[in-house]
């Protein structure tokens, strides 16, 4: 049995696996082009729910001490 589990797109009525940011790609592709052209930014899609927070990339080649 897989441990694997998959998330829809949070925009509504949509059903397609998320995978950027909590939404599909078309829905990914469709948010950065608003951010691009100035309509609104990531913190408000943020907090109208529309995508997640970005998460934070480890540094692998970074030292932890």
């Amino acid at each position: 049995m897989s441990d694997i589990v998959s998330i829809c797109c949070l925009h509504p009525g949509c059903d397609k696996v998320a995978y950027l940011r909590g939404n599909c790609n078309s829905h990914y592709t469709k948010r950065c082009k608003q951010v691009s052209d100035g309509k609104t930014t990531w913190e408000q899609l943020e907090e109208s729910g529309l995508v997640l927070p970005r998460k934070k990339r480890s540094k692998p080649w970074s030292k932890s001490n």
